[in-house]
């Protein structure tokens, strides 16, 4: 518009100094011989009008600097406004971002995942802090450079500058809460390692104990009553060795009261241990049975319990006297009614063998039944039992196999017989076996 007008004006000053020249030139001839006379006065007004015109030129290109000025004003109020709205937009939701993530954070779920967690937590606090800053300074000098130029409105935000500090306050707030947060799950973690390490420190030695006393007493090498000593004092040691169980169990139900699900320092729950313990407690009654079986087994050497009732019916009968012996002649009897016909040399042997060379107590008469009425298998026959039982042919090793034994033995005896003999092939050393027995 304004080059419109200045062409505009120019024409027209160019009409108005044509039409001067005109009148300067015009000459009139035939009727009149007039000339314009006053040519200096067009050329005055025409001066005149020069200078309105420069003056007015002047004028408007004052006019169109002020006009750019507050054009250029006018927009970098606006770029401001705008800058101002996109910072404070991107400070909120910055915020927001920062609220939600630091609310949903996990730590970890052991101690160690939680204490290697503190190194990201610092990071990410100093990042934030960082961004923070930047950002703050950011919209600090939009905002500087929008009051210098006097800007009161901002058509695109309802956000000021008041807000955004309310905003950085609340981000600090969450950083704050989630870093105490932090602080309470690690105590909370170091709390339960140390909880399940002091269950460890239990669990373990007891079941250590458990099976270590299992290993020594069916691998033991003592004689039947060295063995059952060794199970007699684990059974009177048996409550005191338990009282462990008390603290175990208390340590086990604050675990439960804490929602401890899993022990990286054991395997071992209590109820293993509780388990391990009773079938001890079995293990040790059974294993007395067995062994004082065993001796008397052994004692007896294959006598059935009618055998010793026919021992203690036969003394009593033989013992007319009622004085707790058998002398000579009434021993001589005694036998022969057994069918066991001796010499009186015989007789006297025994008598000398067995008593004090006149007469038998009761228990020096139990011995000699039990040689008269037990077991007189020799050491070669036993041997040839186990070869004939195990079907070993001459030159193999001499296995005996809890497969083979289980076809003429009960199981305790089996297990007695693989507990005590050395290892050979998938079972024992049969030779090694009955030679140890005959040699207690």
């Amino acid at each position: 518009m304004f080059v419109k007008k200045k062409r505009y004006v120019s024409t027209f000053v160019d009409s108005l100094k044509r039409l001067g020249q005109t009148i300067n030139d015009r000459k009139y001839r035939g009727l009149s011989k007039w000339d314009f006379g006053d040519s200096a006065k067009i050329k005055e007004l025409e001066d005149e009008v020069d200078n309105h015109l420069v003056k007015l030129l002047d004028l408007s290109n004052q006019k169109r600097s002020t006009l750019e000025e507050d054009r250029a004003r006018e927009q970098e109020k606006e770029r401001l406004r705008l800058l101002f709205a996109s910072q404070a937009s991107n400070f909120k939701a910055f915020e927001n971002e920062v609220i939600t993530n630091a609310v949903v954070t996990h730590f970890g779920f052991s101690l160690k995942e939680v204490e290697n967690f503190q190194n990201e937590l610092d990071k990410v606090e100093n990042t934030i802090r960082d961004d923070v800053a930047t950002k703050k300074s950011a919209y600090e000098d939009t905002n500087r450079q929008m009051s210098a130029l006097n800007v009161r409105d901002n058509v695109y935000t309802n956000l000021e500058v008041n807000d955004l500090v309310k905003s950085e306050s609340r981000i600090n707030e969450a950083i704050s809460s989630r870093r105490q947060r932090y602080n309470a799950e690690l105590e909370r973690q170091r709390y339960n390692d140390k909880l399940c390490q002091n269950f460890a420190a239990l669990v373990e030695p007891l079941s250590k104990f458990i099976s270590d006393s299992k290993e020594a007493i069916t691998t033991s090498r003592g004689n039947l009553e060295q063995q059952l000593d060794l199970v007699l004092n684990k059974l009177s040691t048996r409550e005191e060795d338990g009282k462990v169980f008390g603290k175990i169990r208390e340590l086990a139900a604050e675990m439960d009261d804490r929602k401890i699900t899993h022990n990286e320092h054991t395997s071992l729950t209590v109820k293993d241990v509780e388990v391990q313990w009773d079938q001890y407690k079995l293990f040790l009654e059974n294993k007395e049975k067995q062994i004082r079986d065993e001796i008397e087994l052994a004692k007896l050497r294959g006598l059935t319990p009618d055998d010793l009732k026919e021992i203690e019916d036969n003394f009593k009968a033989f013992d007319k006297n009622e004085n707790g012996y058998l002398e000579t002649s009434e021993l001589k009897t005694c036998l022969y009614s057994l069918g066991e016909e001796r010499t009186k040399a015989q007789i006297e042997e025994l008598v000398n063998k067995y008593g004090d060379g006149k007469k038998l107590l009761y228990q020096q008469f139990f011995e000699l039944m039990v040689q008269v009425l037990g077991d007189s298998d020799t050491l070669e026959e036993v041997i040839a039992g186990f070869k004939l039982i195990n079907r070993t042919p001459d030159g193999q090793p001499p296995v005996a196999t809890p497969a083979q034994l289980s076809k003429v033995m009960e199981d305790q005896y089996i297990e007695y017989i693989m507990t005590t003999g050395q290892t050979l092939g998938d079972g024992i050393d049969f030779v090694q076996w009955t030679q140890e027995i005959f040699s207690r």
